[in-house]
């Protein structure tokens, strides 16, 4: 095991300032985050899936509003929740924090919403952003969510959705899957690292190099090796059958928070007519990362993924 002092060094970080790993649900921000902690954790063992909290918090966590917001003043709706989520942030900023980056994890587009943002981005922050091909994100988003395809497909194409959960800070203003994705890479206020998930799976060892160089990390070709290998996602599937992970839903169809995470499922499991649908629903923002829309694709996969045009 290389002893090398790791730490996330881009230019410009300051004490105050934030990675925020961002994507739509179900696109892979969850394996990007695994794939990160065993590359700056590692050691003899594969990185404990259920303390992904103490390394990459999320922006809806409740541990963390209830140290700024306590019982008696903690927001209730969605409107007072969406309103003090920049002073959320403000203040985890200046807190002190047990995470090696200083960030936060969210799957909130960067979208306005009564009448303000709910960031508080700033130019020495940095973003990665996980992109997935829509028409496989919506297999995984039915399963995980319980519900129908074309209730699924009818979501992931709906304008201002959001999700408000039964705790402090859980509120998550979404958009559809093409709002959600334009509203990170369109003009983004600082760096931002586009990572599509289907790199992310089939180059994992040169996707994980490249995000360490944007994030100003030494990059350690063993320590490489040893993450991508434990966090292949049959690893990561054992860990969740052996113990439970506490961010799988009770009532996800499958039982499973890792089901399958393959790529160009949707070939095998959407009709055409659901395809042609969703894609519709998703322009222009698939062109813009590089998707091609299903028409246009041959039913061995051949022609799905083009350059990313941003």
């Amino acid at each position: 095991m290389s002893s090398l002092s790791l730490s996330a060094d881009w230019a410009g970080k300051d004490s105050e300032s934030l990675l925020w790993l961002a994507s739509y649900p179900r696109s892979g921000n969850t394996f990007t985050r695994i794939l990160l902690a065993n590359y700056f954790n590692a050691g003899s063992d594969a990185y404990d899936i259920n303390e992904l909290h103490d390394f990459l918090p999320p922006d809806t966590s409740s541990r963390l509003w209830r140290r700024t917001y306590p019982e008696d003043s903690a927001p209730n709706t969605p409107e007072l929740t969406w309103s003090l989520r920049p002073d959320f942030i403000r203040h985890y900023r200046k807190a002190d924090k047990p995470f090696l980056f200083s960030g936060l994890k969210t799957h909130t587009a960067n979208l306005t919403a009564f009448g303000s943002s709910g960031f508080d981005l700033r130019g020495n922050d940095r973003v990665i952003y996980i992109v997935r091909h829509p028409l496989d994100v919506v297999l995984s988003y039915s399963d995980f969510n319980n519900r129908g395809l074309e209730s699924a497909i009818d979501v992931l194409c709906q304008s201002g959705v959001f999700v408000k959960r039964d705790y402090v800070g859980g509120f998550e203003l979404r958009g559809s899957w093409a709002e959600h994705v334009l509203s990170w890479i369109e003009k983004p206020p600082c760096p931002l690292f586009l990572v599509r998930y289907e790199e992310l799976r089939l180059a994992t060892a040169e996707t994980l190099t490249a995000m360490l160089a944007f994030l100003g990390a030494p990059v350690d070709p063993e320590r490489v090796r040893q993450a991508v290998e434990a966090s292949r996602f049959e690893a990561v599937q054992k860990q969740e059958a052996a113990r439970t992970f506490n961010e799988t839903p009770p009532d996800t169809r499958s039982g499973k928070f890792f089901r399958e995470g393959k790529i160009l499922q949707w070939l095998r499991e959407l009709t055409p007519e659901q395809a042609y649908k969703l894609a519709d629903g998703c322009a222009p923002a698939l062109d813009r990362v590089g998707y091609t829309h299903p028409r246009d694709v041959y039913f061995d996969g051949r022609n799905a993924f083009k350059p990313i045009n941003v």
